[in-house]
């Protein structure tokens, strides 16, 4: 017998956000999640990460537009390795620099007589 139970309501795949908490000793750290509220309460229970267990308590101070979960990584990934002046704007823009362009090198011309 083939079910037929309603389908769900549109499932959106952009409901990853990335955040940026500062924790009490001015660090920065960052994350990624689906429900902020949650992550945020669970931080501050020191249920949620090692780094922030003690260094209670945080606040959010940027959160990322919503998106897949695989930018989201990509996202959380290229925050980590900016310098902590940086990541908010970072963070709240959601976006991921294009690689670098590389420089062209000149070939050297053959002059010929």
């Amino acid at each position: 017998m083939i079910s037929r139970r309603p389908m769900a309501l549109t499932i959106s795949h952009k409901e990853w956000l990335v955040y940026l908490l500062q924790c009490s000793d001015n660090s920065l750290y960052c994350g990624v999640t689906k429900d902020l509220d949650a992550r945020i309460r669970m931080h501050n229970a020191g249920r949620a990460s090692k780094y922030t267990r003690a260094r209670l308590p945080v606040n959010c101070v940027a959160q990322s537009p919503p998106m897949t979960k695989s930018r989201a990584f990509k996202l959380e990934y290229h925050i980590k390795r900016l310098p902590a002046d940086k990541k908010i704007a970072h963070v709240r823009m959601g976006k991921i620099p294009g690689p670098k362009k590389a420089k062209q090198i000149k070939k050297p011309t053959l002059s010929r007589p």
